[in-house]
């Protein structure tokens, strides 16, 4: 069996943990009520988890926010998601999704477990707890003075990260360059799998050497779109009171730069040429923003 495989078999088997215990989440506290944890990941002692900073603000239409802390197992990241149903039944699902997840080895983020709560101010929360990754936002690098050849390699790389998912039937769904981190050793990391899907089955190693079907393909360029877009015309950066700054320089300044970091990331889509593939991304990002 399969680490993989053992790690779902016992998280199924741990009912979710019933427990009283407080969080502070930066001035605001969250009565924890339910906890699931990856086996051997368990981060106790929510009161003394020190608040470090927000990661995120919450967001008025999606209210997610996420924030670092330092706990006795070292530091974290939680992303909190504010819900109006019952948080058994959020973490339910959850729970359900981490272990789908889990079983076709969606490389987005590096889980520990799943929180559920209320807050003192009356609102319920769900908590995706991760292992903290070190490292920056593609949006908190400046690519101004990057060459050319640097930048379409690290596009190059998220395009294969991405690919890994899509070839399992993985969609992060929320692909900004806020939401993917540069490692200090020059990995890529995919964060926040708070809008995560599936599509269609798991093909599983060698069943489906593309891993991909049909009804799938639409909704993984979709997907893929949201990144290239962002890399061809980053989003502007605002101050407070919402006032634009400069317009960041793009990781991609041309269609021919997409071009070749999608041919050095090997993604391909069952039926589909390399020009069928960039006619679409090209359409999503016209109908899209």
């Amino acid at each position: 069996m399969s680490e993989t495989r053992k790690k779902i078999e016992l998280m199924k088997s741990r009912r979710a943990e019933q427990r009283e215990d407080t969080l502070d989440l930066n001035g605001v506290k969250v009565n924890v009520t339910h906890a699931v944890w990856l086996p051997g990941r368990q981060v106790t002692g929510f009161s003394r988890w020190r608040h470090e900073r927000v990661l995120a603000e919450e967001d008025p239409q999606e209210r997610i926010s996420a924030h670092e802390f330092n706990t006795p197992s070292g530091r974290i990241v939680s992303r909190v998601s504010i819900t109006n149903r019952e948080p058994e039944h959020v973490l339910a699902e959850s729970r359900a999704d981490l272990l789908e997840a889990l079983g076709r080895d969606a490389k987005i983020e590096r889980p520990l477990g799943i929180l559920a709560g209320e807050m003192s101010d009356g609102r319920k929360c769900t908590i995706n707890v991760n292992e903290y990754i070190p490292g920056k936002t593609l949006q908190a690098l400046s690519f101004r003075f990057w060459s050319r050849k640097k930048r379409v390699e690290l596009a190059g790389k998220v395009i294969g990260r991405i690919y890994e998912n899509h070839r399992r039937n993985v969609l992060h769904n929320h692909l900004h360059l806020r939401n993917i981190i540069l490692t200090p050793a020059g990995e890529v990391e995919l964060i926040d799998r708070t809008r995560m899907s599936f599509s269609g089955e798991d093909p599983g190693n060698g069943n489906d050497p593309n891993g991909l079907r049909q009804s799938g393909q639409t909704f993984k360029l979709m997907d893929l779109s949201t990144f290239t877009r962002n890399s061809l015309y980053p989003e502007p950066r605002y101050k407070s009171g919402r006032k634009q700054l400069l317009k960041p320089a793009p990781l991609l300044r041309s269609e021919a730069e997409l071009r070749e970091a999608l041919e050095q990331s090997k993604y391909t889509l069952l039926g589909r040429s390399l020009d069928e593939i960039m006619a679409e991304l090209h359409e999503h990002h016209r109908e899209r923003y």
